[in-house]
């Protein structure tokens, strides 16, 4: 294929680690694993489900399409772990991926550096945003609903207290 791009080295190392970071800080992967969903073997099924995620990504020789990578996700889950997933974050999931397929191809490994600082944190998952030339990621507290909004609103009061602190003090 003329002008072909894939993975290789550093960008598949960094690509193959933010893929499993991604996956098994996914809420539904996680509980099927927790709670055995897919019998006393779970984890080793989680483990087959990512890899075949990232073989899925290293190993077509056909153009890359979502709704493909989302069905993979979605029959995985069904079949390893008999769980439907109704809420549509595996498609959220298949857009997370392959944001970070196409930093990795472009030697951009600030989104995989971020999923590396979340995932010394069990209470944070990451959502990775692509809004355009700079790859935005969004941090959401997985024990409250709407944390990002909280958060928004506290970084807006907190700043505000410290202008009116500083034009007091002075």
């Amino acid at each position: 294929m003329v002008g072909s791009r894939v993975l290789q080295g550093e960008s598949l190392e960094a690509f193959n680690e933010g893929v499993g970071y991604i996956l098994n800080r996914w809420p539904p992967l996680r509980s099927a694993v927790d709670y055995q969903q897919g019998g006393e073997n779970s984890h080793l099924k989680a483990e087959k489900l990512i890899g075949d995620v990232r073989s899925w990504f290293t190993q077509s020789n056909e153009p890359l399409h979502i709704d493909d990578l989302k069905n993979l996700i979605y029959e995985g889950m069904v079949a390893a772990f008999d769980l439907k997933i109704c809420d549509e974050s595996d498609g959220d999931i298949a857009v997370e991926l392959m944001v970070i397929h196409e930093d990795c191809l472009n030697g951009d490994f600030r989104n995989i550096e971020h999923l590396r600082k979340a995932s010394r944190f069990d209470d944070f998952s990451v959502h990775i945003v692509d809004y355009g030339p700079e790859d935005i990621v969004d941090y959401e507290s997985t024990d409250e609903d709407d944390s990002s909004a909280k958060m928004d609103e506290f970084s807006n009061s907190d700043s505000e207290s410290n202008r009116d602190s500083g034009n007091n003090s002075g």
